[in-house]
C-alpha cells in the first residue's frame, strides 16, 4: 500500500493514467478525439504547475 501512495504522489504516475484514458478515445470521431486530446493535455500541464520536480541529492 505504502509503494502505491508512494507512486501516487509522483506526477510521472498521473500523467501515464491521462495517457492511458486519452487511448480510449481511439474509436471516437474525429471532433471526440480533438476534444479527450486537449482535456488530457490541459490536465498534464495542471499536473506540471502543481506537481513539483523531485531533486536528486
Amino acid at each position: 500500500m505504502r509503494y502505491l501512495l508512494e507512486r501516487a504522489s509522483e506526477a510521472s504516475t498521473w500523467r501515464g493514467i491521462i495517457a492511458l484514458l486519452m487511448s480510449f478515445g481511439v474509436m471516437l470521431s474525429p471532433e471526440q478525439i480533438e476534444s479527450i486530446v486537449v482535456i488530457g493535455l490541459a490536465g498534464v500541464g495542471l499536473l506540471g504547475a502543481f506537481f513539483p520536480d523531485k531533486k536528486n541529492a
